[in-house]
C-alpha cells in the first residue's frame, strides 16, 4: 500500500483520491490503528490507466501536483509532469498554440525547488491532466 494518489473511478468516472492498495484500488479515507497499520476506508476501483502519484510539489493555488497532470507555466507554455529516474520531468507540449520540443528537468521531492530564484509552485498552475486532456498525450 502506497500513499496519495489519484485515479479515475470505473463506476462513475470521477477522481479519487487516497492510498493505492492495488493497482485499480483506491481507498479514499483511511484511519489509523495501534495494531494495524492502516485500515481501509472507502475502497473505489478505478482505472488502472489513470492512476497517478502525487510529486510532493503543488501550484500556484496550493493544488497537489501529480505526474501526468498538465500544468501552465507564466510564460504560456504548458508541460505535462513525468515521472524521472531522479528527476521530476516536464515535458513541453505546447506553447500558444504551437508545438514546442523543450524539455526541462527539475530535481524531484523538494519544495525548495527554485526556478529564476523563484518558488517552483509560484510559477506552474494544474489546468488538467493526460486523461481528462488527451491532446496532451504524447
Amino acid at each position: 500500500m502506497e500513499g496519495d494518489y489519484k485515479g479515475k473511478r470505473v463506476d462513475n468516472g470521477e477522481w479519487a483520491c487516497g492510498y493505492l492498495m492495488d493497482k485499480n484500488v483506491i481507498c479514499q479515507g483511511t484511519t489509523y490503528d495501534d495494531y494495524v497499520d492502516i485500515v481501509a476506508v472507502n475502497p473505489v476501483l478505478v482505472k488502472p490507466e489513470t492512476v497517478s502519484q502525487w510529486t510532493g510539489l503543488r501550484d500556484k493555488n496550493k493544488k497537489k501536483i501529480y505526474y501526468n497532470d498538465v500544468l501552465k507555466g507564466e510564460n504560456g507554455k504548458y508541460w505535462v509532469v513525468k515521472k524521472g529516474k531522479l528527476a521530476i520531468h516536464l515535458k513541453c507540449v505546447k506553447w500558444r498554440g504551437d508545438e514546442c520540443n523543450e524539455e526541462y528537468d527539475i530535481i524531484t521531492y523538494s519544495k525548495l525547488l527554485k526556478r529564476g530564484g523563484r518558488e517552483f509552485e509560484d510559477y506552474f498552475i494544474v489546468v488538467g491532466n493526460i486523461h481528462d486532456n488527451p491532446e496532451f498525450r504524447r
